[in-house]
């Protein structure tokens, strides 16, 4: 071949894991627990006033992770740690109203912060595996309790900004049964609705993890024709067909934008449920070795190289780029019954089914091989032509005849799908036979051949 056809170098995705431990939670509050209400309350029964602080779950949320809350206890002198205990207390819900279990309590693990002896933090949980039960629907109660000499407080969704002495004289379960009236209400739902607009947006459902990413989209500038909205629907993966080398997915969605049409590409960033090690949740897997797929009608396609976020337990792709600006596909039809109030009765115009699998080295340039090894470009829409998904702008796709002599270049591109219609640069149909594609990604080349058959 006068081209000759090699390969570069290999990026390695060299993330560092960070394990959730209780001494970091001070600065994820600092950082994040202003986003919500905050809500306080002080005890006068210990030795020094202390007070709770909490910034509570969302209304709406979505199972599938953890439970995690940072909880800060301060005091205006020195904590007394002595006989202090600070827990959540919490109780499972069907969609009905009927209590799936026992009222639970969960003792935290806490910590005096080393820069100030006033200041104490803890961080609530509650394990995913409690919520199997209402994975697809359901109602979660819980309340936060600080307790010391004989006496406390309570934070619920009744008692507002109030200090709420924890009922005493009552025995352990009376306690807890009558401290749930006033519980934190945060409702399981499986599908949600965003507000996308063409100025650029970034939306992301809420769910039961506070501390790390959630799942959600993020569209550039002109990446959608109108404002519209964005549906994410939780998909239950023991229900989906199996991935690569016959792997179950760690999570999956469906993303549906309605009364809005794609005409760019964007961002899907999907999270991960985690352990508290930072390692995938149930499994103890790596989270480097997972890999963003979608669901191309008949298989799962690795969607793109991705970028890992260990810290938020994210996994980054970019979306497929639009096939004449309309719908994709699903591996199970949306579910139009939205859990958030939105006027429906406009068409469906993008729609996709993404999951994160297990895939060890799914995210090499080489994954990203198109499926298709032969092509019949006659125009009757099957095997018309082979994609290079997962490809990103700048990338490009290099098409050489046996004798090496380079027939077609084609450019990535985030308005367009990366595909290989059996025509050269002059726009002509090539003759049948066998040719070598290459193409670089993130700076590494692959190589390999498509046959065209007329």
């Amino acid at each position: 071949m006068s081209r000759r056809i090699h390969k570069g170098f290999r990026l390695c995705l060299g993330m560092a894991m960070v394990a959730l431990l209780c001494s970091q939670a001070m600065a994820i509050f600092s950082s994040k627990g202003t986003r919500r209400l905050r809500a306080i309350a002080t005890t006068t029964q210990s030795t020094a006033p202390l007070s709770i602080t909490a910034a509570p779950l969302e209304p709406l949320v979505f199972a599938g992770k953890h439970f995690l809350i940072p909880v800060k206890i301060t005091s205006p002198s020195p904590i007394d740690t002595n006989n202090l205990r600070v827990d959540v207390a919490y109780q499972i819900y069907d969609q009905n109203g009927n209590a799936l279990s026992a009222i639970t309590t969960s003792s935290t693990t806490f910590q005096i912060d080393s820069s100030s002896p006033t200041r104490i933090f803890a961080t609530a949980y509650v394990p995913r595996s409690e919520f199997s039960r209402i994975f697809d629907g359901g109602q979660l109660k819980y309340f936060f309790r600080v307790l010391q000499n004989g006496g406390g407080v309570y934070l619920g969704g009744g008692t507002g900004n109030r200090s709420i002495p924890y009922p005493v004289g009552l025995g352990g379960v009376e306690a807890l049964n009558a401290a749930i009236v006033n519980a934190y209400t945060a409702k399981v739902v499986t599908s949600y609705d965003l507000s996308v607009t063409p100025a650029g947006s970034s939306v992301f459902v809420p769910d039961t993890f506070e501390t790390d990413g959630r799942t959600g989209m993020h569209l550039d500038p002109n990446a959608v024709t109108n404002p519209g909205v964005l549906h994410i629907e939780q998909l239950n993966t023991a229900r989906i067909p199996s991935g690569p080398g016959s792997t179950r997915p760690t999570v999956a969605y469906n993303f549906s934008l309605i009364g809005t049409s794609l005409q760019k590409t964007g961002q899907i960033i999907l999270t991960y449920p985690a352990d508290l090690s930072g390692q995938i949740a149930d499994n103890g897997g790596n989270p480097l070795s997972l890999a963003p797929y979608w669901w191309d009608g008949v298989q799962w396609r690795l969607l793109s190289r991705p970028k890992i976020d260990t810290t938020l337990h994210t996994v980054t792709g970019y979306l497929p780029p639009p096939a004449n600006g309309s719908t994709g596909k699903a591996v199970i039809p949306p579910n139009t019954g939205s859990s958030a109030p939105t006027s429906f009765g406009v068409s469906t115009q993008f729609e996709g089914s993404f999951a994160l699998f297990p895939a060890q080295g799914a995210a090499t340039a080489s994954a990203l091989r198109p499926a298709e090894r032969i092509i019949t470009p006659n125009g009757d829409g099957i095997n018309d032509v082979a994609n290079f998904s997962g490809l990103v702008d700048g990338d490009s796709v290099h098409i050489f005849d046996v004798r090496g002599r380079r027939v077609r270049t084609i450019r990535a591109s985030n308005l367009s799908p990366t595909q290989w219609d059996g025509r050269n640069d002059n726009g002509g149909i090539v003759a049948s036979g066998v040719y070598v594609y290459q193409y670089t990604s993130q700076g590494e080349m692959t190589s390999g051949v498509i046959a065209v058959a007329k």
